[in-house]
């Protein structure tokens, strides 16, 4: 969440690198060397150090292109990262599961269809009481049988929509982010309190309470779910401003901006 150490990196000697290869016609070389700083976790510090320039003009052409095509990189990272690993195993889980709940209906009719058979064929063929009686049995078994795999095959089809609601929500939710990483506006978010989440194998998750200040707008309190390496939370603390990119439309909306 906070980001690389920023000890031995001075955004202001970049931006001056960057204004060097533009006034000097390498307007590419500018852009790539202010899209790899970004790409390192420094594009906050560089977009704060470039919007606090007090009537200096620096990179004017080269900087305006570097961000967006680092937020137009961002964005497609959280879809491809979020959207598929975690959408896509969740729909395939799902189709798979759907599948099997196709092959498991379709036992469990034939199995019925032969019950019915066993019932029907005695009766057809003229048989005594001892043909029906046998054919009455495995109608029996086979109607129970029938019924229970159908019930099996209901079971892995509600499953098979879980999974798939659930990939079309991650893929909804990484889209979402992704949008938002286009056309968000650059902000901070004041730290209020830092809770454990659920614990998990992996990266332990937090739940943070963020307040947000907008121009012109009352502060409001929200919650954000994240996955953050326990010593990076432990670092954290109330007061911590943390870099936020926030839907224009609603403040409410937002992404951490790492």
């Amino acid at each position: 969440m906070s980001g690389p150490s920023t000890t031995d990196f001075d955004p202001v000697e970049l931006l001056q690198q960057a204004d060097e290869l533009e006034r000097g016609g390498d307007v590419d070389g500018a852009v790539s060397k202010l899209r790899f700083a970004m790409g390192r976790g420094h594009r906050r510090a560089i977009a704060d150090c470039y919007a606090g320039l007090e009537g200096e003009t620096r990179c004017p052409v080269s900087y305006p292109i570097a961000a967006e095509r680092h937020r137009e990189a961002a964005a497609k990272y959280a879809l491809r990262t979020h959207g598929a690993t975690g959408g896509c195993s969740a729909r395939l889980m799902g189709w798979f599961c759907g599948l099997v709940a196709a092959g498991v209906l379709i036992l469990g009719a034939l199995c019925l269809v032969g019950a019915v058979a066993a019932l029907v064929v005695p009766l057809v063929s003229g048989g005594g009481t001892e043909a029906w009686l046998g054919g009455g049995g495995a109608a029996i078994a086979l109607g129970l049988t029938g019924l229970s795999v159908l019930a099996m095959g209901l079971f892995f089809l509600a499953v098979s929509a879980v999974f798939l609601t659930l990939g079309k929500r991650r893929r909804a939710k990484a889209s979402k982010a992704a949008d938002l990483l286009l056309r968000g506006i650059d902000h901070h978010a004041e730290l209020i309190r830092i809770e454990p989440g659920q614990t998990a194998i992996g990266t332990p998750r937090y739940r943070l309470i963020l307040r947000i200040r907008l121009p012109g707008q009352a502060a409001h309190d929200s919650v954000f779910h994240t996955h953050l390496p326990a010593s990076e939370a432990e670092a954290l603390q109330r007061g911590d401003m943390l870099p936020v990119v926030v839907d224009p439309d609603d403040p409410t909306i937002f992404v951490l901006d790492r």
